[in-house]
């Protein structure tokens, strides 16, 4: 017991002694741990880091006088890995803006304040909206940047440019009440033909003639691919549409000037490999391919068509087949890089969209909370005895349809088109007013699959050759204003014609004489050859001649 009281009391005077000695504060002049002649430094915790904007975009351009946004995206990227959650602030600092215009309060939204989640180097992706409204023309800018405590070391900013520029006015007006969709065949057709589509309202009882007005809700341009490429899911772009893109402002700004929404419609290639049977790697590929087409070329959004994607050939290429999980995970990841503020919109064709009812089939996937609109990819019955598809309509309302489908889940009525049409395959368009007077219709969206003036390919009767068929004015009369024969295309007297002089006993006019005759449109016709045509003509016509044209 002593010798263990006298260990205890010896251990205690030690304690105090030692707490007792003088504690020399470290010379400042003496290397520490932190390396030789540095000062202990004292640990704040905080990390800096990197305000960086996705895909380094940091400008957009904008039409003056119109309700136009576009949405960019930024993420905070720190120094080193953060331990504990990082919140980042940021503002608008209007020292950065020098000479230049500052983008006012109300054309801009952005995330001032979000966090680096504990155990990360990034912050999930962040959102600035940016508004034409009201704004004047020229360029604005917007300098963000990060608030930081008093001594921290700031990211460097990241700086916005806006451009507002003034659109071409179009040679009549607009009709942005039409929803119509117009697919158009870069390989044929220059897609400023749709700055000349244009119908006009019957008169009624004498009056002046009405103006034309121009039309087109979404234009979808074609004809871009998916192929399969040494294991990868690649974009392809027929020539044409390549010529077209990458001349956007003299082919594609003018059409949406007008108004119109251009889109990319994108196909099948016919390698065995389609929306429906990509592999999660090939989708991501895929879809960061089609996300950098569309903002190089400022489009307004993609069309998805499961068509001529060549299944039945991919069991003998070595790919898998058709499954129905795949079409919708790619939708998913389309919307997710696309964003909120492009169109993205399905052709609801045979197979591949069949099962887009049933979210068990698809993985759980609503397609139809992804997407904006869908429309009928049936532009005629197989005995020509409807244009009509509604997925929503029972058998039992008695009105004939062009096939049967149904609802895409999740997706609203008034969001899908049940209309399509194809000039080229004669079509009865009367179950459509039965559909109308019947209370079924809930969405006006009509659809043309092969947007084509017959006049261009050498149609020289009847007034609707203007449009690419008398279906569309029908439709379109009858949608919007209840009456089969509302509206026309623009006269003949509108167009090209050339005055020609036949000799007496001519074929085409025995009598001899003048004769008004019209040579074509001729304007949007890639390889159009207007003297060429007239030459001809001419030739297949001896002794006559062109007096005016």
């Amino acid at each position: 017991m002593k010798t263990k009281l006298f260990f205890i009391m010896s251990a205690a005077a030690a304690l105090l002694f030692a707490a007792c000695e003088k504690v020399e504060a470290p010379d400042p002049g003496k290397p520490d741990d932190g390396g030789e002649g540095n000062e202990p430094v004292e640990e704040t915790g905080f990390i800096p880091g990197t305000i960086l904007a996705q895909y380094n975009e940091t400008s957009v351009t904008l039409r003056q006088g119109t309700d136009e946004s576009e949405t960019l995206s930024y993420y905070f990227e720190t120094d080193d890995e953060v331990t504990e959650e990082r919140t980042v602030t940021l503002k608008v600092d209007e020292t950065l803006v020098g000479d230049s215009r500052l983008l006012p309060e109300a054309n801009y939204e952005f995330t001032e304040t979000f966090t680096v989640p504990a155990g990360s180097y990034e912050s999930a992706m962040q959102t600035i909206t940016f508004k034409a409204d009201g704004l004047e023309e020229g360029e604005y800018v917007l300098p963000i940047a990060e608030v930081v405590p008093e001594g921290e070391t700031a990211s460097d900013p990241l700086v916005y440019t806006v451009t507002i520029r003034v659109p071409d006015k179009p040679k009549y007006e607009f009709n942005d009440e039409i929803k119509a969709v117009l697919y158009l065949d870069t390989d044929n057709f220059d897609p400023r033909l749709l700055t000349d589509y244009m119908m006009r309202e019957q008169m009624n009882g004498g009056g002046e003639l009405p103006e034309p007005f121009i039309f087109g809700w979404i234009a979808n341009l074609r004809r871009a691919s998916l192929k399969y490429e040494n294991g990868r899911a690649m974009l392809s772009l027929g020539s044409k549409l390549s010529e077209v893109l990458g001349s956007y402002d003299t082919y594609v700004l003018p059409v949406q000037d007008q108004g119109t929404k251009v889109c990319i419609a994108i196909e099948g290639g016919s390698t065995g490999l389609g929306f429906c049977n990509l592999t999660e790697e090939q989708m991501d590929d895929f879809v960061s391919q089609v996300a950098d087409l569309v903002r190089t070329y400022d489009l307004d959004g993609v069309n998805l068509w499961d068509q001529n994607a060549g299944y039945e050939n991919a069991a003998a290429n070595g790919l898998p087949e058709m499954n129905t999980t795949s079409y919708p995970l790619l939708i998913q990841k389309m919307r997710e890089v696309l964003g909120e503020d492009k169109l993205l919109t399905v052709v609801d064709y045979g197979e591949p969209t069949e099962y887009f009812y049933d979210t068990e089939a698809t993985g759980g996937i609503e397609v139809g909370k992804l997407i904006d609109y869908a429309w009928s990819g049936y532009p005629a019955a197989q005995d020509g005895s409807s244009i009509l598809v509604d997925p929503w309509l029972s058998e039992d309302a008695g009105i004939t349809m062009a096939a049967t489908r149904k609802p895409i889940a999740g997706l609203a009525q008034e969001n899908y088109g049940c209309i399509a049409m194809d000039v080229s395959k004669a079509t009865d368009p009367f179950p459509v007013l039965s559909w109308l007077e019947a209370g079924y219709c809930k969405s006006k969206i009509s659809v043309l699959y092969e947007t084509t003036p017959l006049i261009q390919n050498g149609y020289n009767g009847g007034y609707e050759s203007e449009t690419g068929g008398s279906q569309l004015a029908m439709v379109i009369g009858v949608l919007y204003y209840g009456d089969f024969m509302a509206v026309t295309s623009p006269s003949m007297e509108d167009l090209t014609w050339a005055y020609i002089y036949f000799p007496e006993g001519s074929e085409m006019l025995p009598e001899g004489g003048v004769q008004k005759v019209h040579l074509g449109y001729g304007k949007w016709k890639w390889g159009w050859d207007s003297e060429g045509q007239m030459a001809n003509f001419l030739a297949s016509c001896p002794g006559s001649y062109v007096i005016y044209d």
